[in-house]
């Protein structure tokens, strides 16, 4: 073999090994960091909160342990955690910072006293066929999608008592969280809830009863006229380990927004409906 030859694959060789550490650094340049987020009082894990990198697009909830894991880039100097869930104080903590603990006690969010008030008048708005006209599929794992309908009660001060819904549900147990969000420039805004509620829906054929959300324990009332009535479905399991599914039924044509993932933004489908009611007092 010439000298040229030599020279050649030595080139070759070292262009190639150039090539894979340029490379495996960029693969390398992500790490993955797991952590737990509980409850400073007892120590419970707190399940479905968010966790958020600043400045990053990251955006994640724990799991019904409490757990989470983010798959970061490189950290730069401003980069923030964020932890929030509906009930506790947020927190927010340097991102270099958070990543030398493996978990974060949040505090309960101190509920104001609020006035004694009086509510005799009882209200119902939403859905009133029991026909099964519609279904809407869904993904029954926590993917931080919403599907929900806009109400107008009319009046600025109520309180709301129950949300009744419809599902198809060939799961053996669906975990399902209510959002009641005020309304900005027609789309959903913050969430009114200062407590995470969520009801556990049980097998459901279309045309089995309805499932509810039994408020009255929250003493939940509302200074907005308009709101935004949505769930979200957290967990769904069935015993033998296949694959389920759910459905939101829709009785009667009218409209409804929804966003499929945390992140996305909110859709409307004037062709299709749900089945969602809400009952209230003022």
């Amino acid at each position: 073999m010439g000298l040229h030859s030599k020279k050649g694959i030595a080139r070759y060789f070292l262009t190639y090994l150039v090539f894979i550490l340029i490379h495996s650094q960029g693969l390398y340049a992500q790490s993955r960091y797991n952590g737990k987020i509980v409850n400073v009082k007892d120590g419970t894990p707190v399940a479905f909160a968010t966790v958020a990198v600043d400045n990053a697009g990251i955006k994640v909830l724990s799991d019904i342990y409490g757990n989470f894991s983010l798959l970061l880039n490189p950290i730069r100097n401003n980069d923030s955690i964020f932890i929030s869930s509906v009930g506790y104080r947020s927190i927010k903590m340097a991102l270099a910072d958070a990543m030398l603990q493996k978990e974060f006690s949040l505090y309960e969010e101190a509920k104001d006293l609020q006035t004694v008030m009086v509510f005799s008048k009882n209200m119902e708005a939403g859905s009133t066929s029991e026909v099964t006209g519609y279904y809407r599929a869904w993904n029954t794992d926590h993917t931080g999608g919403e599907i929900g309908k806009v109400f107008e009660t009319g009046h600025k001060n109520f309180k709301l008592e129950k949300v009744r819904f419809k599902v198809n549900n060939r799961c053996d147990t669906c975990l399902i969280r209510l959002h009641v969000r005020e309304m900005i420039d027609g789309e959903p805004g913050e969430d009114l809830l200062t407590d995470s509620i969520s009801t556990m829906v049980h097998h459901l054929m279309l045309d089995d009863n309805s499932s509810e959300f039994d408020l009255q324990p929250y003493n939940i009332i509302l200074k907005k006229s308009t709101i935004f009535v949505s769930m979200e479905v957290l967990n769904c399991s069935k015993r033998s380990g296949e694959v389920c599914s759910l459905c939101f039924i829709g009785t009667e044509r009218g409209d409804y927004l929804y966003k499929s993932r945390l992140n996305s933004t909110w859709e409307e489908s004037p062709e299709y409906s749900i089945y969602l009611r809400i009952y209230y007092k003022y």
